[in-house]
C-alpha cells in the first residue's frame, strides 16, 4: 500500500488536485467532520510522499486547514446540541 501510495502522490498533478479538492472541503461549510479527518490525513500522507518541491504548498494547505477547523468544530458542536 505505501508503494501505492507513494507513485501516486509523486505525481503532480494528483498532488494538485487533490490539493484542490482539500481546499473545497475546507471552504465548504457542509463538510462533514468525518469528511475532515479524511481530508486532514490525505494532505499529510500526501506530505509524507510527494515531491520535495511541493512539500512547502501542502504544508501550506495542512496549517490552514488546521486553522479553519476551529469554525468547523463550532458549528460541528451547534449541529450535535440541536439534534440531542
Amino acid at each position: 500500500m505505501t508503494d501505492e501510495l507513494h507513485e501516486y502522490f509523486q505525481d503532480e498533478k494528483n498532488c494538485y488536485r487533490d490539493l484542490g479538492a482539500a481546499r473545497k472541503a475546507f471552504g465548504n461549510t457542509a463538510t462533514t467532520e468525518a469528511q475532515y479527518d479524511q481530508m486532514e490525513k490525505t494532505l499529510g500522507l500526501m506530505f509524507l510522499h510527494c515531491p520535495e518541491d511541493l512539500q512547502d504548498i501542502v504544508h501550506a494547505t495542512m496549517t490552514e486547514s488546521t486553522q479553519r477547523r476551529f469554525y468547523f468544530e463550532m458549528r460541528w458542536a451547534n449541529e450535535k446540541l440541536d439534534n440531542a
